[in-house]
């Protein structure tokens, strides 16, 4: 991953001192370097180099810290040794979090399949050190646009809020004639907005963030449902994991609930499993790699 100077250093004084992997000068050497290219230093998968090419630490040293999964350093920035290279960790400091935004166009006060399916991709991210909540958005007040905030009253800033401090967005939402619900649609154009948002490296706000969906029917549509939502969040900046889409569908033209047709463990139970595994896993590479800024 990218790291500044400062970081580099105390990784590698804090891996010479817990382990004597290489010698006292060591770290004042990797700052030197780190200073002379005056670009930042990546750090990973057997070495650590400049991105000139010029290596300032052995191979061979920083694979002898294969027991060493994570080293937490200033800024929080993550740097990891050993095998697992850069995919093997994140910072210590930083806690995985969901958010599932239930579509269903009912309120609270009235049970809903999509939700129910959402509730239990979170139980199944649980699985994988992931905690959140669920939102039922037809109870928050959000307001129809494309800004991050349409003025007083609108209920999307607090939403919003949330969902910058989450690594994963679970969009779950029924099917209708064939469609992603209204209100699964009003988020999306809300988060439109976001084409015109950076963070503070100047790269769009939702980038390092995984995107997801649980769909609910009772006739086809699964597949044209997730992959309209699929669009619009990567066109965001959200990312997709494999298998990034759990549903269930009814018999066409029935009338049955997903909430009434009973467990499905080797069918949607499974699929679920499949795509908790999956978020979290690209969750914590780019945690632990975020996308460069361009």
């Amino acid at each position: 991953m990218l790291a500044d100077d400062e970081a580099i250093a105390t990784a590698v004084a804090l891996l010479a001192g817990a382990h004597g992997l290489i010698g006292p000068d060591a770290a004042v050497r990797a700052l030197e370097l780190a200073r002379a290219c005056r670009d930042e230093v990546e750090v990973g998968f057997g070495c650590c180099r400049d991105t000139t090419g010029r290596r300032f630490l052995r191979g061979d040293q920083w694979g002898a810290a294969a027991g060493v999964r994570r080293l937490t350093v200033p800024a929080h920035r993550a740097v990891c040794a050993g095998r697992g290279g850069a995919s093997g960790c994140m910072a210590d400091s930083q806690t995985l979090r969901a958010l599932v935004l239930g579509c269903s166009l009912k309120s609270t006060s009235q049970q809903s399949s999509s939700e129910l399916l959402g509730r239990e991709v979170l139980d199944a991210l649980a699985d994988h050190d992931v905690d959140g909540e669920v939102l039922r958005v037809a109870d928050l007040g959000v307001k129809f646009g494309v800004s991050t905030d349409e003025g007083d009253g609108d209920g999307w800033p607090a939403v919003r809020e949330k969902i910058l401090a989450a690594q994963i967005l679970v969009i779950a939402t029924p099917i209708w004639m064939g469609q992603p619900s209204s209100v699964a649609k009003m988020v999306l154009e809300r988060l439109d907005a976001e084409l015109a948002e950076t963070d503070d490296r100047g790269r769009p706000s939702m980038y390092d963030k995984v995107g997801v969906v649980a769909v609910v029917g009772n006739e086809d549509g699964a597949h044209h449902v997730s992959a309209e939502v699929f669009q619009a969040l990567n066109d965001v900046g959200f990312s997709i994991p494999a298998g990034g889409v759990t549903y269930w569908v009814g018999e066409a033209m029935g009338s049955e609930d997903y909430q009434d047709a009973g467990p499905k463990p080797d069918t949607t139970g499974t699929t679920t499993k499949t795509l908790a595994a999956n978020a979290a896993h690209l969750a914590r590479l780019l945690a632990a790699t975020p996308y460069p800024a361009s």
